[in-house]
């Protein structure tokens, strides 16, 4: 019986349904032996790297497997640290590593260096290894930043000259083809509005993480015609549907803490 296993950062994991929750929810209504999504919200592609292979030593993924990748911005630094990870997100915005240790080991040189090697390692072995593969991205792969399309570094160039033509995404990037790239003050006032409830002084961000409406849009046209002969339940649509109206119906700011989804769902591995 097949198994489905997804991956990626927030664009997988978040605090909605995402492509990889909508898609779970279809292969568990089709009683797949194994749904996981290990996506989680600030997660790096080292991160995304070890899950993935943490989930190979147990599971031991075979022919019948369907394993989708959604790599993300290269300027992430993920750690292992008493019994959870640490994911927060593009390094040089985040508030758990000091301006010591980016000033000492935050190279652009680095994240390129071990993301490029990364995904052209787990593309190889997922290739000898057989299962149905899909690789995509949340943002245009050389691109280091999701805030910035023009945040590129100059000293990157020849890593991103030798290992750019080797890199073989089957998606166009997701904030790519959902039209998210441009953060103009002009586009931000068309985004919903949001915070995350434990901040101790709410910060409200425009929404720039797709809603589930536009991650069923992304699923529907890039990801399922992928999967031979795969079709979704129409109970899966009125779950995508159903969730895009809830969180539209919301009074804004919507509170990133309260939307009650997340832990709990059968699918989640978190980690």
């Amino acid at each position: 019986m097949n198994r489905l296993f997804t991956f990626g950062c927030s664009f997988s994991g978040w605090a909605w349904p995402t492509w990889a929750d909508i898609l779970c929810f279809d292969a568990n209504k089709k009683n797949f032996s194994i749904v996981e999504n290990y996506g989680r919200a600030g997660a790096g592609n080292l991160y995304i790297f070890t899950r993935l292979w943490e989930a190979h030593a147990k599971y031991n993924f075979n022919e019948n497997d369907i394993v989708i990748i959604q790599w993300t911005s290269f300027t992430r630094e993920d750690r292992y640290v008493e019994g959870h990870w640490v994911t927060p997100g593009n390094i040089f915005t985040q508030n758990i590593y000091n301006k010591d240790f980016l000033n000492r080991w935050s190279d652009p040189k680095h994240f390129y260096y071990r993301d490029y090697s990364l995904i052209i390692a787990t593309q190889n072995a997922l290739k000898n290894i057989g299962c149905k593969t899909i690789f995509l991205s949340m943002t245009p792969i050389s691109q280091a930043d999701s805030n910035d399309v023009n945040f590129m570094y100059e000293e990157t160039k020849d890593i991103e000259a030798l290992f750019a033509p080797q890199i073989k995404l089957d998606c166009p990037s997701m904030m790519e083809y959902l039209n998210l790239l441009d953060h103009s003050p002009i586009k931000a006032k068309l985004r919903l509005k949001t915070f995350w409830g434990h901040d101790k002084i709410p910060n409200v961000m425009p929404e720039w993480h797709p809603y589930p409406d536009e991650h069923f849009k992304y699923l529907t046209n890039n990801i399922i015609p992928l999967l031979d002969n795969y079709t979704l339940e129409e109970e899966t649509k009125q779950f995508a549907n159903e969730w895009a109206e809830r969180i539209y119906s919301w009074p804004q700011p919507i509170n990133l803490s309260g939307t009650l989804w997340g832990n709990g769902i059968p699918w989640r591995k978190i980690g």
